[in-house]
């Protein structure tokens, strides 16, 4: 089959697909158009900034000048897709992590005028949090990341399956401004990457409106999924 027919009958099969799902009048964990809305995180971002979280300093654009101006400016840059961490080059599937910039980079930033990217600086970490919300209720969990040198900048890279999980508490603005941001998303369920600084302070990161929880329940049982479950199992309001 030609590439642009098959395309074609993939987009179509889609449409036709989605288009059904979204006329039915059905409890949604969340709706379609709501997730779709929630995964640019370019939005989220500023949704996440007028509900009072702090975010890290923040370039996205594709001109290689203003990365170079911002790479001078941060105290450390790191770099993550706008959008997606999946590509496939050549037939071989690879993964996108965020990753530092360092200065040797620079001599080929010029390349990066062909796609744009998230350009942050690079915030201490004493952990990395990962927080489930399942309609009101906050499951979060902190992720010693920088016990392991692979997992400083992206914990999501260790290759040590024990890589220690802890259950903690938020502070209650943080956990009221994340309900706000899920609120003004229309979202039932995110997964919410944040950083806990050295000094105590939360820097938001990303939301992923479809995130995974498993793997918390597994090692903590947090008991996630039950949430999930009793959440569903409510009537459609």
């Amino acid at each position: 089959m030609d590439a642009g027919v098959y395309t074609f009958c993939v987009q179509e099969s889609r449409a036709a697909f989605l288009g059904s799902l979204l006329s039915h009048d059905a409890r949604w964990m969340s709706h379609p158009a709501a997730i779709w809305q929630a995964e640019f995180k370019p939005f989220q971002l500023s949704v996440a900034v007028d509900c009072g979280l702090r975010i890290p300093r923040t370039l996205i654009t594709n001109d290689p000048a203003e990365i170079r101006t911002a790479f001078a400016d941060f105290d450390g840059m790191i770099v993550k897709p706008v959008r997606t961490g999946f590509i496939v080059n050549e037939g071989q599937e690879f993964s996108i992590y965020t990753s530092r910039v360092l200065k040797e980079h620079l001599a080929e930033i010029d390349r990066a005028r062909w796609s744009p990217a998230i350009y942050q600086e690079l915030v201490p970490k004493r952990f990395d949090i990962r927080v489930t919300i399942v309609g009101e209720r906050i499951f979060a969990v902190a992720i010693d990341s920088q016990s392991d040198p692979t997992a400083t900048v992206d914990w999501r890279q260790t290759q040590n399956p024990e890589l220690p999980h802890y259950s903690v508490s938020l502070p209650d603005a943080i956990v009221r401004r994340l309900l706000d941001m899920m609120k003004r998303l229309d979202l039932s369920f995110g997964a919410v990457d944040l950083i806990e600084t050295p000094d105590g302070q939360y820097v938001f990161l990303e939301l992923n409106p479809s995130g995974q929880w498993l793997w918390l329940d597994d090692k903590l049982h947090l008991g996630i999924s039950d949430a999930v479950a009793d959440w569903l199992s409510q009537e459609a309001t």
